[in-house]
């Protein structure tokens, strides 16, 4: 019941010679001892995630001369790509409006949860191209809501195999199922806490003019490693 997330609909190609970096980045930069050039990859990642995660765009803007409307509708769009994967992986089904509010909030409450950092870069020898590797700490909101609805739903299947369930109509049974989900999505909320790190590589793809990107596919996976899906 899970569907592809399509992250950022512009993704800006980058000339990384013309990069630069804030402090925060120089600092974990010099922690990994880079050389000029690794830490204008890294210092491009850790921009970009940023922009996504916290909603702080100014390294982003700075580096891709990206206005600040457009760098808002990447975020937004993420925020609204990463709430219909969480509503398919759950199960819901014609949400009202005021659910999907819900649901969007609670992602942007989830982003503000979302612990990464940079540990290593490298420059791949056969193709040229960099490639940054994060650690990034995983979260427990998925698992809790899968607990709960688990459960739920051996309730209910003990209750429509003993036939309490018959005079309920599908409409009836989504509603009482998306309710039951946005609970314990607010439950899971109000307890959130890392289980585990784990390494993501963030693979840079060059084009001919060498223009470089990360791809949609790899922050697509990103995200899934940090919310536990």
């Amino acid at each position: 019941m899970k569907k592809t997330l399509c992250l950022l609909t512009l993704l800006c190609l980058l000339a990384l010679s013309a990069c630069g970096g804030d402090s925060s980045s120089e600092e974990a930069s010099d922690e990994l001892h880079l050389d000029a050039n690794s830490k204008q990859y890294s210092d491009y990642a850790q921009a970009l995630l940023k922009a996504i995660y916290t909603k702080d765009y100014a390294d982003y803007m700075g580096m891709t001369g990206e206005a600040e409307g457009t760098v808002e509708t990447i975020y937004n769009n993420h925020i609204a790509n990463t709430a219909d994967e969480l509503q398919q992986h759950f199960g819901l089904v014609t949400l009202e409006s005021a659910d999907k509010d819900t649901l969007n909030q609670a992602v942007r409450q989830l982003y503000g949860h979302m612990n990464y950092r940079v540990v290593n870069v490298q420059q791949d020898s056969a193709s040229g191209n960099y490639v940054v590797t994060i650690e990034v700490d995983r979260l427990n909101f998925v698992s809790q809501v899968d607990g709960v609805m688990d459960s739920y739903l051996d309730e209910m299947n003990r209750k429509m195999a003993n036939r309490e369930l018959d005079n309920m109509t599908t409409e009836e049974y989504n509603r009482q199922y998306n309710a039951k989900a946005m609970e314990a999505i607010s439950g899971a909320l109000s307890s959130l806490a890392s289980t585990e790190s784990c390494q993501i590589q963030l693979p840079f793809q060059a084009d001919s003019t060498g223009a470089v990107s990360i791809s949609e596919e790899t922050l697509h996976n990103v995200t899934r490693k940090l919310l536990g899906l």
